[in-house]
């Protein structure tokens, strides 16, 4: 009986952390969105700098750690690759 209830517990934990994963990604990319886009400023550990609104290159510079939001952020590079376009998310 106990462990039902903590599989659903643990389920729900889990549901909770990759929404917010997802939202993270979410915020990042969002303001890149349509003509009024802001650009983003990367450095890199050497502190080489790219500045860009590409969702694509945001995608593939950022050090992303979360499971979920790497397996989002692969499947949007995935598709612009195959198809092109604007990967933003909203």
């Amino acid at each position: 009986m106990y462990f039902i209830e903590i599989e659903i517990v643990a389920s729900g934990q889990v549901l909770m952390v990759n929404t917010a994963a997802a939202k993270g990604l979410q915020q990042v990319l969002r303001t890149n969105l349509g003509p009024r886009g802001t650009l983003k400023m990367l450095v890199g550990g050497a502190g080489q700098i790219k500045i860009t609104k590409d969702g694509n290159v945001l995608l593939h510079e950022m050090q992303i750690q979360h499971p979920t939001a790497m397996m989002i952020a692969r499947a949007a590079t995935a598709m612009d690759d195959e198809v092109g376009g604007n990967i933003n998310m909203q």
